[in-house]
Parts: C-alpha cells; structure tokens; sequence
C-alpha cells in the first residue's frame, strides 16, 4: 500500500539548512514496487498520461497509473538504463548492447549499437531521431525509429559524455564531465564544446531559453545560454547534490537532492523551496513532472516511486 504523509515546505530539519518555501501544505505519496529490490532509476511521463520508469536491478520498465497502481514489462536486455519516450510515441531506452524499444503494450525490439552505450542517457531530438550519450565510448549516438544507428566521435578523447536534451535551438545539448563541457550536436552531426564550471550531471531546456545543468559535485545548478556563455549559478545548501531535473506545471525548474533526501523548486531568482521525502537515504535520482502537474521520482534505494502533489 502507498504511503502518505502531509508536510510543508518548511517542514522539520529543513529549517536548519536556511531554506526557504511556501507555507502551504503538499502531500508526499511513497508507492513501493512490486518485486524488490528494483532500483528504479530514469522516470518519464508517457503518451498514456501515465508515469512509466526503469527498474534498472531488474531490467524492467514499470508503469504506474493516477492511482498508483505499478505493471512492469520485461525489457529481455541486460543492464537497461535511461529510457525517454521517442518521437513515433514508443519508449526508447539504452540497455548494455544497445538501444531498446518499447510499445506501451509492452512489446520490445532491441537494436544493437557499434559502440556499448556504458551508462549514457537518451532523449528525443527535434529531428524526429532519438539521441544518446556513448560515457565511455567517447561518442553521441543517434538512432532512428527504425532502428538504424549513427555514432559521432567526440573532439577529445574520454571526455564522459551523460546528460543529454533536446535544446530550444533545434540542436542536442550533452554534458561532458572530464573537462567539464557542455557541448552541442546539429542534426547533422557537427559538434562545438563550450567550457563550463563544475561537472554536468543532467541538462534540460529551461523555462527561459537557456540550458540547465544539475552539477552534483560543486552541489550547484547553472544555466547556461546557446551561445556557451554562463548565465547564472544557483547554490542548494550543501549535501544536496542535487541531480535529476524537470520542468514543473508553472515553468520552474524542479531537481532531485539525492544527499538530502528532498525534492526542491528553484526559481530564476535562486529561491529555493524544499520539500522533504518521507522515507530516509531514499536515494532520489531522477524526478518528472505528470499530465497532472504532480512531481514523480524515483526513490532508488528504497525500491518505490515518489509523488509529490498540491504543488501547481
């Protein structure tokens, strides 16, 4: 049975870290996966209105409905990871070997890429293709909905490739964590690399025209401009290291605090309102925004799904 607890963005502990929130009462809902441990890791929303994840322990991709209630498909790959939804309305996802597909009736095709993907994460490009990080293999991949796959070698080498997004430009942003970098990808494959400060976690399009990266290490979210240039820093307390990124239902951007055990809204002002997860060392990894509005996460090392609501 899931959970409930009623906090406040205020609530307990937090008032130590010197947050700041609203005063208005949300509620936390903790749903535990059916077969533990499952380790859900990416999370989306899907073209179902329902919030589908991976359950990376057990290869799986999980759906939970409105109410809560959890189905988990079985993806037949070994070691499958970050999952997006692509273009063709299918899921897409990387495993050990490669690039999967999925139907939401859970029919699965797996397509094998030249260069092992090794902990890189996917996102549907504006080109109708899906796009995704190669972390050890140095390169950004590119696949089409039938299958086929081009790879694109990055300018130098081992330069640790993970988070990736769709840019408001019409071209693909990835982090680079060696250097640290962001760098951008044209359709057609040319590549240009803007030094940044800290290490980019996951990047998405931001609600102002700009990238923003999560920089777990230096415990900050930045953003940055198309054009390569830093814009702003915004600095959680420390211990948030704060990770998975979304955009909410009014256009703030929300990020998973994984140290910190909460959930957090930034707003371009650097305002920051935390909201505390119920469950203790949950291991909040990657967070996303429902067809209601509602914030979903995944709670990795309780095995659950988190959903925070009352917060649009």
């Amino acid at each position: 049975m899931p959970r409930i607890v009623r906090r406040t963005a205020l609530a307990g502990p937090l008032l130590a870290l010197g947050l700041t929130g609203s005063a208005s009462a949300q509620t936390i809902t903790v749903f535990p996966t059916p077969n533990q441990p499952s380790f859900p890791f990416s999370i989306i929303s899907g073209p179902d209105s329902n919030i589908w994840f991976m359950e990376t322990f057990l290869s799986r991709i999980g759906r939970i409905t409105p109410a809560g209630v959890i189905t988990e498909f079985n993806t037949g790959a070994l070691g499958a990871g970050d999952l997006t939804v692509g273009p063709d309305g299918n899921f897409w996802f990387l495993h050990q070997n490669g690039v999967g597909r999925m139907t939401t009736g859970g029919a699965v095709t797996l397509f094998p890429t030249p260069t092992l993907p090794d902990g890189g994460l996917i996102t549907a490009g504006p080109d109708g293709n899906l796009w995704f990080t190669e972390n050890g293999g140095n390169r950004i991949g590119r696949v089409t909905p039938s299958g086929q796959v081009t790879e694109f070698v990055l300018p130098r080498p081992v330069s640790q490739p993970l988070g990736i997004t769709a840019g408001p430009d019409g071209n693909i942003w990835f982090t680079e964590r060696r250097y640290p970098s962001i760098g951008r990808i044209t359709p057609a494959g040319v590549i240009t690399e803007f030094p940044i400060p800290g290490f980019g976690y996951q990047v998405i399009a931001g609600p102002d025209g700009n990238l923003w990266y999560s920089d777990e290490e230096n415990v900050r979210i930045t953003s940055v401009s198309t054009a390569g240039a830093v814009v702003q820093h915004f600095s959680p307390p420390v211990k948030a290291r704060p990770q998975g990124l979304t955009l909410g239902a009014d256009g703030v951007v929300w990020f998973a605090s994984t140290q910190a055990n909460w959930v957090g809204r930034i707003e371009p002002t650097g305002f920051v309102s935390p909201y505390a997860v119920p469950r203790p060392h949950a291991g909040i990894r990657e967070i996303v925004r429902g067809p209601d509005g509602s914030i979903w996460f995944t709670m990795q090392n309780v095995s659950s799904i988190g959903r925070l609501q009352g917060v649009d």
